[in-house]
């Protein structure tokens, strides 16, 4: 047997091999809004941390979707200055079918009306994959709205790797062979 024919043999037993023992990334999609209360007491000019009265959801779309508007959110308290970070999880719905975890707090601006925090963290959502978040949180002295987006850090799965991999290497050998002839 050639040397050509051993090579793309391995390659198309390397390729059946890697693509059926991979699982495939089900990344969580959407957005989801929740409203709330800050402690009364908080004043947003001279505080350094969010202390929650109440939370719920006002709007899911995605993989949220099927979360009831109004449904009460269980939420943490934490501080941005200096942040309290990570703060697991930030959020959770449902018993914790629905999460997220805080990994960043990047602080935006601050008044006596007004606070305003970004940052990034974990999704969980029971049956799929943990997913890379963006959130934005808005405060005025009663009201608080944190809407959570997914960054769409695409992933790549290792079967999609192996299979342009083995594509670039059998042409790259093709080639190779059609100049020596």
């Amino acid at each position: 047997m050639s040397r050509f024919k051993q090579l793309l043999l391995g390659v198309t037993a390397t390729l059946v091999l890697g693509v059926g023992s991979t699982a495939q990334a089900v990344p969580i999609t959407g957005e989801i809004d929740i409203n709330g209360q800050l402690n009364r007491a908080l004043n947003l000019a001279t505080t350094n941390e969010v202390r929650w009265a109440n939370g719920h959801v006002s709007h899911g779309d995605g993989d949220f979707a099927g979360i009831a508007f109004g449904e009460r959110v269980i939420l943490t308290n934490f501080s941005f200055n200096p942040p309290s970070t990570p703060v697991v999880p930030l959020w959770s719905i449902s018993g914790g079918q629905y999460r997220f975890d805080l990994t960043s707090v990047v602080f935006e601006s601050q008044d006596r009306n007004h606070l305003n925090l970004t940052g990034s963290g974990m999704m969980h959502v029971a049956g799929l994959d943990s997913t890379p978040y963006i959130w934005d949180f808005t405060a005025t002295r009663s009201a608080v709205n944190i809407n959570f987006a997914s960054t769409n850090a695409a992933v790549p799965e290792p079967a999609s790797l192996l299979l342009l991999g083995a594509g670039l290497a059998s042409l790259g050998l093709w080639r190779r062979k059609s100049s020596q002839v």
